[in-house]
């Protein structure tokens, strides 16, 4: 109950400040709540696509295909020799709970995505220096409360991974080595930098953050050794 009313201040304080007007609302749902698949088509003709698709995302995703809300967006072009399609589902139940908490706010959603997804549209749409060619790909890392979505991204294709830490790990190491309750050590965290205090709290969050790079570089590592002949090049 806490939660759900932390979400409704926090999105009476979003209609307050921003003028809604007709514009699309699009919501983005945490990766570790859907599904992502990217898989090469058989050569087909162009109007077969979506028939293979529809087989594909049946025997892709790992749910009864009555239980998701599913989508597909072609990666390459349409009369390309190789044709890369991404296979995109998130479990009805999810969208249902995510769909409430703007409903009882009166915020009609236009649109769900998966976090990984948007990050993905913002280097490709809203990032004009970004994802520009496809021999170089731009990192991007969107640290969360609970997990970090790393997503590896070129002109035409992306990579994600749901890395399962996040902020509270910092907050959890400071309480822990403090003995403080979970909200002072969050105020502690966003304040660290100018804390007198900082060297020791740095000091208490260091394993986490050797894990979690630990955890990045080995990602990058296994996104190295299947795409040898792209360039990180870049990280958002």
């Amino acid at each position: 109950a806490e939660r759900d009313e932390l979400i409704a201040i926090s999105l009476r304080q979003f209609v307050k400040q921003n003028n809604l007007g007709k514009d699309d609302i699009i919501v983005s749902v945490p990766s570790q709540n859907s599904f992502a698949r990217f898989v090469n088509l058989p050569p087909v003709e162009a109007k077969r696509i979506p028939e293979i698709i529809r087989f594909e995302a049946a025997q892709q995703i790992p749910f009864d295909i009555n239980d998701v809300q599913w989508d597909w967006q072609l990666m390459t072009e349409t009369d390309s020799p190789e044709r890369k399609v991404g296979i995109f589902a998130i479990k009805n139940e999810v969208v249902t709970s995510v769909l409430e908490h703007f409903g009882r706010e009166n915020i009609t959603v236009s649109y769900v995505q998966m976090a990984p997804m948007a990050l993905y549209n913002y280097a490709l749409y809203d990032r004009t220096d970004l994802g520009k060619s496809d021999n170089q790909a731009t990192i991007i890392l969107d640290i969360g409360a609970e997990n970090t979505d790393l997503v590896v991204c070129t002109a035409s294709t992306v990579w994600q991974r749901c890395i399962p830490m996040g902020g509270n790990a910092f907050t959890k190491a400071i309480a822990d080595t403090f003995k403080l309750n979970f909200e002072k050590a969050e105020k502690l965290k966003r304040t660290a930098a100018m804390s007198k205090y900082a060297r020791q709290m740095f000091q208490a969050m260091r394993p986490v953050f050797t894990d979690l790079a630990s955890e990045i570089q080995r990602s990058l590592g296994f996104y190295n050794s299947s795409n040898p002949d792209t360039k990180l090049s870049k990280m958002v």
